[in-house]
């Protein structure tokens, strides 16, 4: 029970600050005057998963004093924080994309075209259900893949002052 509960507010946490970043993106330009470095400063976002893994799994760890820290144990929480961030990222960028940014998916196009994408390319890739797709599934294989990396390397571990 304690790592649905972990999860449940790591994930709700994640997803918060996933949404910030990405209103930050936008109030410093990235989305606009400077969208030469969306490719680059999007990135960023990937590094909110890998705190969000990491932070979980250590709190697993630190509630988990005193037993045997298997792989279930620390596999769990993250896992369950990583689906409430994969799943609830389609509802905050839609939010997001409708009501805060509108013009996202007119101006990218148009940048990445210039830069010598062509406009069919553009286009599929822009398509504002597929782009969102798209970020959801891969933040759920990062964070499945980093989730499945700490976890593998904390089987065995004693939770109780392990450092």
């Amino acid at each position: 029970m304690k790592g649905l509960r972990v999860g449940l507010i790591y994930g709700f946490a994640g997803l918060l600050f996933s949404f910030l970043w990405l209103c930050a993106e936008y109030w410093l330009g990235f989305h606009s005057h400077r969208i030469g470095w969306y490719q680059f400063v999007s990135v960023i976002n990937n590094m909110i998963i890998f705190l969000l893994v990491v932070l979980c799994m250590n709190k697993m760890r630190r509630a988990s004093a005193g037993t045997n820290f298997t792989f279930w144990l620390a596999f769990q929480a993250p896992m369950i924080a990583v689906l409430i961030l994969s799943l609830g990222c389609m509802a905050t960028q839609s939010l997001f994309y409708s009501y805060i940014n509108p013009e996202f998916f007119k101006l990218m196009p148009k940048h990445y075209i210039a830069e010598g994408m062509s406009v069919e390319d553009a286009a599929r890739y822009f398509e504002r259900t597929n782009f969102m797709g798209r970020e959801a599934l891969k933040n759920f294989v990062i964070g499945l893949v980093m989730t499945l990396f700490w976890a593998g390397g904390a089987r065995g571990e004693l939770g109780a002052d392990n450092s």
